[in-house]
């Protein structure tokens, strides 16, 4: 199976105004997400993509390691500038999970859920995870690098085996080959609008969307965060893209960083 990426063919292509109009392109690197945080130190532009075919040390939430083969997922990182950003970190993560199943949706025709805080999942199983990173920068704003995987073209054997029960891929659930820099091509036309709304509104216009999609909101739930173990059931999302869940002792909480299971 071959599936390049064709950069001027993305380019002519693309329908975006500042998304996706300058892209780095590598056949292997360590992390997209670091390069892009090195580029986006010598001033990289707002929309920035950077983009590899095999990440060495790829990651995700809490410095977990993410598999990241070559020729078969999509592995990104966007350059973002939003104002004041470490706040915007929880709730943007949700916007971009709204557009990258969006895009998963419209390319391989499978319906896509969300799994708070950074996952989307088809049929219960992970396709894609999100991380954004900031770092202060000297004499400007911080910038946000967001990090998208997705997995696109493996096969059942492609994964680890810790993985196989879990992880699923756009191959998998179609049947078919899909090609990966369509699905690059709409996730950046599916975000750039949204992006400009959330700066606009906040996590507000987005909340339908959301909970529609959410695999937990009304399930039972545990969430562990350290030492930590909260369970109930989850409810809703807060307007900083918290999770909140109603407990029998503590009533609701909001619950903003954690790992969360399913409690049947």
């Amino acid at each position: 199976m071959s599936d390049p990426f064709d950069i001027p063919r993305l380019r002519r292509e693309l329908q975006t105004s500042s998304f996706g109009r300058t892209v780095e392109y590598a056949d292997r690197l360590t992390s997209t997400n670091d390069w892009a945080l090195d580029l986006a130190r010598q001033g990289a532009v707002e929309g920035t993509v950077i983009l590899a075919d095999e990440q060495t040390a790829g990651r995700g939430r809490l410095g977990r390691a993410w598999d990241s083969a070559p020729g078969v997922g999509l592995w990104a990182s966007l350059i973002l500038r939003p104002p004041a950003s470490t706040a915007f970190l929880p709730a943007l993560t949700l916007c971009a999970a709204c557009a990258v199943a969006a895009a998963i949706e419209d390319v391989a025709g499978v319906p896509a859920g969300l799994k708070w805080p950074n996952d989307v999942v088809i049929g219960g199983r992970k396709v894609a995870g999100l991380l954004a990173e900031t770092k202060t920068l000297a004499g400007v704003e911080p910038p946000i690098i967001l990090g998208i995987g997705i997995n696109v073209n493996h096969d059942v054997e492609g994964f680890p085996p810790p993985l196989r029960a879990v992880a699923t891929s756009l191959r998998i659930e179609t049947g078919r080959v899909i090609p990966r820099q369509r699905v690059l091509q709409r996730l950046l036309e599916r975000f750039e609008p949204l992006y400009a709304q959330f700066l606009q509104a906040g996590l507000t216009p987005f909340m339908p969307a959301l909970v529609e999609r959410s695999v937990l909101i009304t399930r039972r739930v545990a969430i562990t965060d350290g030492s930590r173990t909260l369970t109930g059931t989850a409810v809703g999302l807060d307007e900083v893209g918290g999770l909140i869940i109603e407990t029998s002792n503590q009533g609701r909480v909001h619950v903003h960083s954690g790992t969360v299971s399913l409690r049947e």
